[in-house]
């Protein structure tokens, strides 16, 4: 399911509809802390995207967006790995951030 902002309080009837992953997560917005969805919807959900698209990925050096995305991939899982830069093409971002 794509959606943008904080989805926190949908989760469960979108789990109860059969959806299984959501894109973008965007953790700037309220309640969409990764640390939080894991926690609560990890073992129900698969987060597609949850690299911040509003401020590491456009400007965060390249060391900045690899931290992030080590942090992610320890609280989200390996194969939220695959997914965390797909989901975000931007015109601002430079391929040294990819």
């Amino acid at each position: 399911l794509h959606i943008c902002g904080s989805a926190y309080a949908f989760i469960p009837d979108f789990i109860e509809m059969g959806i299984g992953v959501l894109n973008p997560v965007q953790i700037r917005a309220k309640n969409m802390e990764p640390e939080k969805l894991k926690a609560e919807f990890g073992d129900k959900l698969s987060f597609h995207g949850a690299v911040d698209a509003q401020e590491v990925l456009p400007y965060g050096s390249p060391e900045v967006v690899e931290e992030e995305v080590r942090r992610l991939v320890k609280i989200l899982g390996k194969m939220a790995a695959i997914s965390l830069l797909l989901a975000i093409p931007s015109s601002q971002m430079s391929r040294q951030r990819i």
